[in-house]
């Protein structure tokens, strides 16, 4: 189970931050698009121009960074109350934040031996959802 959701976190924050994201891509009609015009191939319809401005307008909202405490989702019970149940949880969370830090550290201390630094695989500037 910790293997299955550790893939499905990563999927959706760090290859989805790589993969999915299409601003550059979409911001002229002569970048990239779904549909190209009959008289000139190097650019899209202004249909598929708005639908993929509408795509990137969407996806592009600030998302909570993954790092972060969630004191509202973690750490209270039904009744406001805090049992064995509620302070695994918590456990949970906290550790995994702790891992999360120091995977942080790994990628930083990585990116001083390289010319070129690779931010996206750092847990620190990840969020914890897409917004669509």
């Amino acid at each position: 189970m910790v293997n299955l959701l550790s893939s499905i976190i990563f999927t959706v924050t760090a290859l989805h931050e790589i993969f999915g994201y299409v601003v550059d891509n979409v911001a002229l009609p002569t970048t990239s698009g779904f549909r190209l015009t009959i008289k000139d191939s190097s650019k899209i319809d202004l249909q598929s121009f708005l639908y993929s401005t509408v795509l990137a307008a969407s996806t592009s909202l600030r998302m909570p960074k993954l790092i972060n405490e969630f004191n509202n989702f973690f750490g209270k019970g039904e009744n406001g109350e805090v049992d064995d149940a509620i302070n695994w949880e918590i456990e949970v969370w906290n550790n995994f934040q702790k891992s999360l830090l120091k995977q942080s550290d790994k990628v930083k201390a990585d990116n001083l031996e390289k010319n070129t630094e690779f931010q996206y695989f750092d847990p620190e500037n990840l969020e914890c959802s897409e917004s669509v």
